[in-house]
């Protein structure tokens, strides 16, 4: 989630897209989106069907998908992010200026560790079953139970994938003329100490590499936590929930 939304937002940034969602708005247009009740927007993440309907006001659209389809809208959204990541991992599209940036000294060049090489079926694999969950919850929204059952071991998935991440800990490195800096992420690195070093550091190539090393971990052992988060989550959906 965290890399689509950074992804979609580099390239209208790049591409000047500027949709009329973001442009011509009113205050009272922010009641499509449950963020007038702060009430219905917590509820909403709790999952119920009765919360998530009350999140839209009735008859709201997205995307031209009313709010009595939030379960169609997401899948929707998740199956596009998910296509574009896909065509990006096997190189069918590519985004220039992913692979350097420039830094305080000159332009700095990622390069991918091993564990990238390593673990690209298997994360080519997970993106793919998750669309698969995705499409069959376009094509069956009321299967609630069915849906629960394929999403646990999707997340499991993701979950065995973040700890060989964790476990390689080099995942980048970052090249600048002659000199050379490693982002290497772990579990070391989800700690406090890691964030005042953050606010400490500075901006040459090793401080770089290392708020890059911290932020990454900090970022991917939250989305470990959201993944064990929705495991018992959709067990509890298969002992409460009927299809419909």
């Amino acid at each position: 989630m965290l890399g689509a939304l950074t992804l979609a937002g580099a390239i209208m940034e790049h591409y000047d897209v500027k949709p009329t969602w973001l442009t011509k708005w009113r205050v009272r247009d922010l009641s499509a989106f449950g963020l007038a009740d702060p009430a219905k927007w917590g509820a909403s993440m709790t999952g119920s069907d009765k919360a998530k309907a009350e999140w839209l006001p009735e008859g709201a659209k997205v995307w031209g998908l009313r709010a009595e389809t939030p379960r169609a809208a997401e899948a929707l959204w998740s199956l596009i992010a998910s296509a574009v990541f896909i065509l990006w991992w096997i190189g069918a599209i590519n985004f220039t200026g992913l692979g350097a940036f420039s830094l305080q000294g000159g332009e700095v060049s990622v390069t991918a560790a091993p564990i990238w090489s390593l673990l690209f079926a298997p994360i080519l694999a997970w993106v793919a079953a998750g669309m698969a969950v995705d499409g069959i919850t376009l094509w069956r929204p009321g299967a609630g139970r069915l849906r629960a059952f394929l999403k646990i071991p999707v997340a499991a998935a993701g979950l065995w994938i973040g700890w060989r991440l964790f476990e390689a800990d080099h995942w980048a490195t970052l090249t600048q003329g002659d000199q050379t800096a490693r982002v290497v992420g772990g579990t070391t690195n989800v700690s406090f100490e890691a964030l005042r070093a953050i606010n400490e550091a500075g901006r040459g190539l090793a401080d770089t590499a290392m708020t890059l090393g911290s932020v990454l971990s900090w970022a991917l052992a939250i989305i470990m936590l959201c993944l064990a988060f929705d495991i018992l989550t959709q067990m509890w959906r298969i002992a409460t929930v009927k299809d419909c």
